[in-house]
C-alpha cells in the first residue's frame, strides 16, 4: 500500500450567520417584503501534526492560515535594462550562487528575494491569495402591487482572492495558446514599458508564467441570481375557469454580475481544497429566461 488517508490535521471553523427580514412597507395595494442573510466564517489550520502531505498540496495547508491558500512570488518590477540584472548577478556570485534569477531578461518579472539570501528560489514564495471571503450571503425582496409581484434574489461574496491561472498559461508563450482580454495589450514591449505584465515571448524559460501576486484578483461579486415578474389573474376570471389560482410569470436567472474578476465568472473559482484559490475559466453559469403559466385547481 503506497497511500493512505487520515484525518490528521487539526482545523477550526468559527463563524456566525445573521438573518434579518420584515415588511418595510405594507399597505392596502402595495407591500415590500425583504430578507437579508449574511454569513461569516473563519477557517484556520491549527496544526499539521507532522502530517506527510504530498508536495503539490503543501502550499494549501499552512499553520495559522485558512485551508486553500496559494503561494507564489512577489513581483518587484519589470526589468527595463540589463544593467540592474548584471549587478544583481554579480552580488549573487559573491554569495556563492550562479545568478540572481534564472532566465531573466529585459521585459521579464524581477521577483523579490524575500528570504534575503541573494538568489531567487522556491523559498522566496509567499502566501499571495486567500480564497476565504470576509463575508457572503443573499438578499431577497418581493414587491407586490395589486395583482403584480416582482421578486428577486441578489447573491454576494466579499473579500476572497484567487490566482487567475489563465494568465500564467497565456504568458508562458506556448504556440497556439490564445491571449485573453486581461493580458492582451497589457504586456511589456519597448514601447509599453509601464505594462502590468511581463513580455510575451514564445517558449519563455523565465519566471514570468509562475504564480505571482500580479495574477491575483479579488473574487468579490454581486449577482442578480434570480428575478421574477408575475401577474395573478383576477378572481372573477379564475372562478370562470374553475381554478383556485392562476398566474403568468417571466423569470431570468444569472441576469448580471458586478465584479472586478477578469475571468468569466468569480463564482466558478475551483472548490477543491488544493485548488480553491485558483481559477482558469471553467464553463460559466448560464443566463436563462423563461415564461410560464401557473395553474392551481
Amino acid at each position: 500500500m503506497s497511500n493512505y488517508y487520515d484525518n490528521i490535521i487539526d482545523m477550526s471553523n468559527r463563524g456566525v450567520e445573521v438573518s434579518l427580514g420584515g415588511y418595510p412597507v405594507r399597505g392596502k395595494d402595495f407591500a415590500w417584503n425583504t430578507d437579508l442573510n449574511i454569513s461569516v466564517n473563519r477557517n484556520r489550520i491549527e496544526s499539521l501534526n507532522n502530517a506527510q502531505i504530498n508536495s503539490y498540496m503543501q502550499d494549501a495547508f499552512i499553520v495559522g492560515k485558512p485551508a486553500g491558500t496559494v503561494k507564489g512570488y512577489i513581483v518587484d518590477h519589470i526589468v527595463q535594462n540589463m544593467d540592474e540584472v548584471n549587478e544583481l548577478n554579480a552580488k549573487a556570485v559573491e554569495k556563492g550562487f550562479a545568478e540572481y534569477q534564472s532566465g531573466i531578461g529585459v521585459g521579464d518579472f524581477l521577483m523579490k528575494d524575500t528570504d534575503g539570501n541573494g538568489t531567487i528560489t522556491s523559498d522566496d514564495r509567499q502566501v499571495i491569495a486567500t480564497p476565504e471571503p470576509k463575508f457572503f450571503g443573499g438578499w431577497t425582496n418581493m414587491f407586490t402591487y395589486k395583482n403584480l409581484s416582482l421578486s428577486f434574489l441578489m447573491q454576494f461574496s466579499c473579500g476572497g482572492e484567487a490566482v487567475y491561472s489563465n494568465l500564467g498559461e497565456e504568458i508562458s508563450g506556448v504556440l497556439g495558446q490564445s491571449v485573453g482580454r486581461e493580458l492582451y495589450g497589457n504586456t511589456w514591449t519597448p514601447e509599453r514599458t509601464d505594462a502590468k505584465y511581463a513580455r510575451l515571448v514564445a517558449g519563455t524559460m523565465s519566471y514570468n508564467y509562475m504564480a505571482n501576486d500580479r495574477f491575483v484578483f479579488d473574487t468579490s461579486y454581486l449577482r442578480m441570481k434570480n428575478i421574477t415578474l408575475s401577474y395573478s389573474l383576477p378572481k372573477a376570471w379564475i372562478n370562470k375557469l374553475y381554478l383556485s389560482n392562476a398566474s403568468l410569470f417571466v423569470t431570468a436567472t444569472n441576469l448580471f454580475t458586478i465584479t472586478q474578476w477578469p475571468g468569466l465568472d468569480p463564482e466558478t473559482v475551483a472548490t477543491g481544497i488544493t485548488s480553491m484559490g485558483t481559477n482558469n475559466d471553467p464553463y460559466p453559469l448560464s443566463r436563462s429566461f423563461s415564461l410560464g403559466v401557473k395553474l392551481q385547481f
